[in-house]
């Protein structure tokens, strides 16, 4: 054991200097992990997203969001103000979004204003989803610009399998040769004929 004691000190400061040694080397320091996002202890994490100066925390947050959180602190700091990282600040809660500033609207909005499209996959955005997906765009956004309006939107996928198929073939059938039929035209003449007879007989007077 390495220790910074004067040679000359006393059995009980050995003694004491060897405990204090011991007890201390008991304390796991992660040095090399307490920096990492992604593998800091997670009683440690919520002073690594202070330190790392995130806007937005709450520590009944799943996990794994509050690892992206603070992970991706830096360089959402470094573009902050901007539009995409209001779009950066909503995806680290899970969900897709697209920002409309006031010259993109159709209509054209009041200048410094602007409107978010939020994408929920496959679930529903609750209320309190909602107020976290605005304390995110507050403060990720810059002062000048104003919220107008935040629109949920619910979006599935589904896979669609089609399938198609072609038979192309030809049939062909022979049969025996058959008389063909004949077809003949005649001319009947029909004629009536009526011939009346009178026969007429002479007798004498008789006397």
């Amino acid at each position: 054991m390495t220790t910074i004691l004067p040679p000359n000190v006393s059995d009980l400061e050995k003694n004491l200097d060897e405990a204090g040694e011991a007890r201390l080397s008991a304390i796991k320091t992660p040095v090399a992990t307490v920096w990492d996002a992604n593998n800091c202890p997670i009683e440690a994490l919520p002073y690594l997203a202070w330190a790392l100066s995130v806007d937005y925390w709450r520590s009944d947050w799943p996990e794994n969001i509050q690892r992206q959180v603070t992970a991706d602190s830096p360089d959402y700091h470094r573009i902050k103000g901007s539009r995409p990282a209001v779009e950066r600040a909503i995806k680290n809660l899970g969900f897709d979004a697209k920002c409309y500033e006031w010259f993109e609207m159709v209509p054209e909005g009041e200048p410094c204003t602007f409107r978010v499209d939020v994408f929920a996959k496959d679930r529903p955005i609750t209320e309190d989803m909602a107020l976290e997906i605005g304390h995110s765009i507050n403060a990720a956004k810059r002062a000048t610009l104003h919220l107008l309006d935040v629109k949920i939107n619910l979006r599935s996928d589904a896979k669609l399998h089609l399938a198609a198929f072609s038979k192309v073939g030809e049939r062909l059938r022979i049969l025996p040769r058959q008389q063909q039929t004949l077809t003949t035209q005649i001319q009947l003449n029909l004629a009536v004929g009526l011939r009346i007879t009178e026969t007429t007989r002479l007798t004498p007077r008789a006397a």
